[in-house]
């Protein structure tokens, strides 16, 4: 899983077939689960009110954005789904949230007690805290984006603005489940390999 562009190049390099489980369209739904479960649970532990009630901002509105709005606005919150792509702000819509551009958001970011970040780059840069923390100074930035911090950390500190990094979700907070996704893709991808053999 998550095998390195370099390790796969030399296995080809050597006539090595390669099959990386992680890149499973699949694998990476059924692992949304887990991880959004994982991060309303980090919620529930670190702020001092219920989900129900809250106002949330979820930013990206993929795989793992849109379970996640579902289960928030499942167990009563207010969300605001954070989309550039305007067929996720559709989706959003229809799913009951309150679809919002990246833009718009930053230009005027409305009370939010946890925002949630998918998005692997950085949206959260100095000037984008300085105005959040203006208007929602106990706002908490859950980061969820695998490949790189969408937050800048150094501003965050300095603002002071709360991160909560929550990385690799699915096998810290529900390792059985997350077991059983990876085996049962392993075990097709095998079945269907040898299948074409």
């Amino acid at each position: 899983g998550m095998i390195p562009a370099v390790i796969k190049r030399y296995a080809v390099e050597r006539g090595l077939s390669v099959t990386d489980y992680y890149d499973s369209e699949e694998l990476q739904i059924k692992n949304s689960v887990p991880t959004a479960e994982g991060a309303i649970g980090a919620c529930i532990d670190k702020l001092p009110m219920t989900v129900s009630g809250m106002k949330a901002a979820v930013f990206g509105y993929g795989r793992v954005g849109r379970v996640l709005s579902g289960r928030l606005r499942a167990l009563g919150a207010t969300v605001y789904a954070v989309a550039r792509n305007p067929r996720d702000r559709a989706y959003a819509y229809c799913d009951g949230c309150i679809p919002v551009t990246i833009d718009e958001f930053k230009l005027s970011p409305p009370m939010c007690d946890a925002i949630f970040n998918t998005v692997p780059y950085q949206i959260f840069d100095r000037d984008f805290l300085s105005k959040l923390s203006e208007v929602s100074p106990k706002t908490v930035i859950f980061e969820l984006a695998s490949a790189c911090s969408g937050v800048d950390m150094k501003a965050a500190v300095e603002l002071p603005i709360t991160v909560v990094p929550l990385l690799s979700l699915p096998g810290k907070t529900a390792w059985q489940s997350a077991g059983n996704i990876i085996c049962s893709v392993v075990k097709k991808t095998i079945y269907e390999r040898l299948g074409e053999e």
